[in-house]
């Protein structure tokens, strides 16, 4: 699940994803990921940290109170963060990585293979 509120990101990275072999659906808030989540069960999010509402942060949150800390996420974002906020968002159990945007699509594609084929995840065909 690609969670970005501006529809070219959620748009590259879900042909970028899609072309790697994976299923992908997007949302643009944290409601609608959280709707769709329950519908979905993603495998592994990718997070904005800025979205409109309810932050990627709080969202993450969200998700631990929900029973869904268990769901590899990476977190994507353009905002500048200084080394202890780094820090506190790569401690969260579930966050497996964290990319700036304009990011190296290859660099994300090699991430989302590591994460979804290593830990016992299905197979690329039938990742979300």
């Amino acid at each position: 699940m690609i969670v970005d509120d501006e529809q070219d990101i959620c748009d590259i990275i879900k042909y970028c994803t899609t072309k790697a072999g994976y299923r992908a659906v997007t949302a643009n808030n944290a409601r609608e990921a959280a709707a769709k989540m329950e519908a979905e069960k993603p495998s592994l999010i990718v997070l904005d940290l800025m979205l409109p509402g309810q932050s990627g942060y709080e969202f993450l949150r969200a998700m631990h109170a929900a029973g869904h800390g268990n769901i590899p996420v990476s977190i994507i974002t353009a905002r500048s963060m200084d080394a202890s906020t780094v820090e506190l968002i790569r401690s969260e159990r579930n966050v497996v990585e964290l990319f700036r945007k304009p990011f190296d699509m290859p660099a994300f594609v090699g991430s989302l293979h590591r994460h979804l084929r290593g830990g016992g995840s299905p197979a690329p065909t039938s990742a979300r």
